[in-house]
Formats: C-alpha cells, sequence, structure tokens
C-alpha cells in the first residue's frame, strides 16, 4: 500500500528542546502506529533531560510571582523571601497622617503601591522647610525589614530618623528623641534606593510593632523635601489590631448568689 509519512516537530524553544514525533500510518501497521502513538500521548517513553515546558512555565510563573515586589492590591504578589512583603496593604491610611506637606502632596502620595514606584506625578512635598513628619499605623503586627525610597536633586531627604511603635506629631521632640533608626541618604537620582534597617539601626525594635514615625530631618540643601515613592518591606503577622481573637469566657455566679446540683442541669438561685 502506498505509505504516508507525517513528520511533528514541537519546538521548545525555552529550554532549547526539540521533542519530534515519527507517525507513520498504512493499512498494514496503523493498529502498531495507533498503539506506539498512545504510549508516547502517556508518557510511557522517558522524557528528555530537564523540566517540561508547562513546569518551567509555572517555576518561571513563581519565581515572578515572588520576587515581582508588587503588592497584593495590583495583583503582583509578594516580593524576595516567602516570608516577606511590601507593607502598603497593611498601613492603615485612616489613620496615617504627615505634617508640614503641602496639599495633596502628604502620606497617600507617597505611600503607595509597589508597581507605582516610577509614577513621577504623585510625590510627598514638605512645606514651610525640608522637614516632614509622617505618622504611620498599621492594621496588624508588622515586622520592618527594609525602607525603599524614590527621589531625585537636591529635595532628596538627606537624614530621615525612623521611631518604632511611636506616633510622634512634635518637630522638637523628633529632634531630641532617641532615633530607633537613622538613614543617612545620598542624593537621590530617581532609582529606588532600599535600606536595611539593620543596617541603621536596631532591627529588634522594629518586630511586631503597630505604628511609627518617620522624620524627614534634613534634605540635600535644598528648601524643601520632596520624596516621589516610599515604601516599607517587612513580614505581617496577621494579627489584626482591634480585634479580639480566641477570647474565652468564665461563668461565675455573683455576690449574692449560690449554685446548686439538684437532679438535672446545674442552675442558679438566690438566696
Amino acid at each position: 500500500g502506498q505509505v504516508l509519512w507525517r513528520f511533528h516537530v514541537v519546538a521548545k524553544q525555552k529550554h532549547k528542546q526539540a521533542i519530534v514525533i515519527f507517525m507513520m500510518r498504512t493499512q498494514t501497521f496503523s493498529v502498531l502506529s495507533s498503539f506506539l502513538l498512545l504510549l508516547l500521548v502517556n508518557g510511557a517513553f522517558p522524557a528528555a533531560a530537564g523540566p517540561s515546558y508547562r513546569n518551567a512555565q509555572s517555576s518561571s510563573f513563581k519565581a515572578l510571582h515572588l520576587r515581582g515586589g508588587h503588592e497584593k492590591s495590583c495583583g503582583c504578589g509578594k516580593a524576595g523571601e516567602m516570608s516577606l512583603s511590601w507593607l502598603h496593604d497593611a498601613i492603615c491610611m485612616e489613620k496615617t497622617a504627615s505634617f508640614n506637606t503641602e496639599q495633596d502632596h502628604g502620606a497617600e502620595e507617597v505611600l503607595r503601591p509597589f508597581c507605582e514606584r516610577e509614577d513621577i506625578s504623585k510625590y510627598l512635598e514638605s512645606s514651610d522647610d525640608d522637614q516632614v513628619l509622617l505618622c504611620i499605623s498599621f492594621k496588624e503586627l508588622v515586622s520592618l525589614r527594609s525602607v525603599g525610597i524614590v527621589c531625585m536633586g537636591p529635595n532628596s531627604p538627606k537624614t530621615i530618623r525612623i521611631f518604632a511603635n511611636q506616633a510622634i506629631a512634635d518637630f522638637d521632640e523628633a529632634e531630641t528623641s532617641e532615633a530607633s533608626a537613622v538613614l543617612r541618604l545620598e542624593e537621590g537620582d530617581g532609582r529606588l534606593k532600599m535600606v536595611e534597617i539593620s543596617d541603621v539601626g536596631n532591627e529588634l525594635l522594629f518586630k511586631n510593632i503597630r505604628e511609627m514615625t518617620i522624620f524627614v530631618q534634613e534634605s540635600h540643601g535644598g528648601d524643601k523635601s520632596v520624596i516621589t515613592w516610599l515604601g516599607l518591606m517587612g513580614e505581617q503577622s496577621g494579627t489584626k489590631l482591634g480585634v479580639v481573637q480566641d477570647a474565652s469566657y468564665e461563668l461565675r455566679p455573683l455576690d449574692g448568689f449560690q449554685t446548686r446540683q439538684v437532679a438535672g442541669p446545674r442552675f442558679t438561685t438566690g438566696f
């Protein structure tokens, strides 16, 4: 009979692999070729070395999901280690405030998701001078590990003092109080600068905090301080603040009452 050859090549460009499937169908070998094809589809033949395309694609997506650095609010997952994430979604904006900042250029304009860090239309800008107080409250206990900042030019902050578990709304107090961490920054160039808390302060002071104050003490010679984006990276505890969890209650008789046991359930009666 006439022999019909079909040649199929499925290229795997990502792993530079190729699976070549030969299908030979004739009137004589149609049953045999169908049997070989069935074995191939069900994975009877050993796969080539290395992960499959689907597994590789899944691993690549997982790595992007973990290291993308975006917030849950923009659907891009966590950043870095499995336990670390940007803490934007843990910030309680209703209880977060900035002092000595221009209108519409305060806390909400600078504390944005990671995916918005390159948006220069929103930024924090000081008002009367180059000092700024930023009081941040969290919805749950968090452990701060790193601070990310984007700024540019002489209005970039030069010295930033951070107070863990303190809400300081007075500039004199912020000047004289002992800070939990002190950031001394170079003039910004518009790119993201990451600062590890362990390099600039006592990391233990930033474990399970419910609030913090960021004090921009001075800029690089500018009359004002301008920050395009500010991000906090750390761990979320999952313990919501202001919510009673795992509460247990004990019922006790009031004074003047006694409990008697009779046949049947316990009850309380006065005398």
